[in-house]
């Protein structure tokens, strides 16, 4: 794949924050919502100041532009029946996704499943496409109907392997593994009125479509107006857990936290040994921005209020308040009762039902099995399916086609991350 000069040739502005790099459309089509995705992937910070990282958002931009305008050439060349593609949100992925809905050509998103050794596709659209997945969810749930012990079994499931799943198995379930199991912090009384909040690290859907904080600007407002608002019950001692995504970072996000006025809000770090699950059990209610927690805490009984986007919205096991005053109201709400489950039940029958299992592939030891091809033709599709293991994918993209916009020792030390977590 060569760009042409004339696919790389557009007037590009000067960035300062990513909302302004969202809005950027290129021939009349939006491409700079998949270049803030990868540029906030990659700089692991949701606010920072794009007029220092120019190049990085240059590159990503005439990634986006030259793929769509490369692909827009050539497609009706390929004449394809279906586009597989991983993901869907980034710069080198986003352009096709916005080709392909424009031509009427059929798609498929790919993705890792809630278990490692599982896989998910998604049609039509990108893989976190938010009302998508609502569809999907009630789609599966209904269909599940027939078997109402078989789907509630499944959504147990969910929360089992979250709350004690490996992390190996079970990568949403890593963060536990330095926490120590029933620890509280030692100043944590059950007298008071405790209410947790548990942030999000805020880069992961910054620049995902349809992901925009409902009530406040960001979740720092958030934060800021909710511990400040002099409404508050004076009895109530808050809580701020920090997300284990954020430990060892210097972002935006992190220095925000630091600085927020600790005489109206103990904050646990996310390096703390404090047991996330033991914490929001202990709580009166919790309040998240998106956090699984959200709907963990619903699951488990315990009063939940999401003040974020996320597929749970939808179900009514949590509380989901439009504006600052009902977020106040439902804080000082001292009988606040947990929602019905049914919702958290959908979820976590939703993300364990549309797991599909692998028929030829072991994707643990990178193996065909069980497959009658030729042993040379075996060799041929286990070398395809390799090349399509993501990391193995942008580890090469690194190494041969982006190499010469970045400095030699980001590219070697970008290569070695990769290869070390291919398998």
């Amino acid at each position: 794949m060569t760009f042409t000069e004339e696919d790389l040739k557009f007037d590009e502005p000067v960035f300062s924050t990513v909302d302004d790099l969202k809005k950027f459309e290129v021939d009349g089509v939006n491409l700079g919502f998949g270049a803030a995705s990868s540029v906030v992937t990659v700089l692991i910070d949701p606010r920072p100041d794009l007029r220092k990282e120019r190049e990085l958002v240059s590159n990503n931009l005439r990634t986006s532009v030259g793929l769509y305008r490369w692909f827009k050439r050539h497609l009706p060349m390929f004449r394809p029946d279906r586009i597989y593609l991983f993901n869907g949100r980034r710069s080198s992925q986003m352009p096709l996704v916005r080709l392909a809905q424009e031509a009427g050509i059929e798609f498929v998103t790919y993705e890792m499943g809630h278990s490692s050794d599982k896989y998910i596709l998604v049609r039509g659209t990108y893989f976190h496409d938010l009302e998508r997945k609502k569809k999907d969810m009630v789609a599966l749930w209904e269909r599940a109907a027939s078997e109402p012990q078989r789907r509630e079994e499944l959504a147990v499931r969910f929360y089992n392997d979250r709350r004690y799943g490996s992390g190996r198995n079970f990568p949403e379930a890593k963060f536990k593994e330095h926490q120590a199991k029933g620890l509280l912090p030692p100043d944590f009384s059950r007298e008071e009125r405790n209410i947790v909040i548990f942030n999000s690290s805020e880069f992961e859907f910054i620049a995902v479509e349809g992901y925009d904080n409902p009530v406040y600007r960001n979740q720092m407002v958030g934060l800021e107006a909710i511990i400040n608002d002099p409404r508050l019950d004076p009895d109530i001692r808050l809580w701020l857990r920090v997300h284990p995504h954020l430990a060892g970072l210097k972002n935006s996000q992190t220095e925000a936290i630091a600085r927020l006025d600790r005489s109206r809000v103990r904050v646990i770090g996310a390096e703390e040994r404090i047991d996330t699950y033991a914490l929001m059990e202990a709580a009166e209610k919790v309040v998240t921005f998106g956090s699984t927690v959200s709907i963990e805490a619903a699951f488990a009984g315990v009063p939940s209020i999401l003040i974020g986007r996320d597929v749970y919205e939808y179900g009514g096991s949590c509380y989901t308040p439009s504006t600052h005053d009902e977020v106040i109201a439902l804080l000082n709400d001292r009988n606040l009762k947990p929602l019905p489950k049914v919702g958290a039940q959908m979820f976590g029958h939703f993300m364990i039902a549309r797991d599909i299992e692998y028929r030829h592939y072991d994707p643990i030891n990178q193996e065909i099995v069980g497959h009658p091809a030729r042993p040379s033709a075996l060799v041929a599709l286990a070398a395809r399916v390799r090349w399509y293991h993501p990391l193995r994918r942008l580890r090469y993209w690194i190494s041969r086609k982006v190499k010469r916009y970045l400095p030699d020792s980001m590219v070697a030390l970008a290569t070695r991350v990769l290869q070390s977590n291919e398998r």
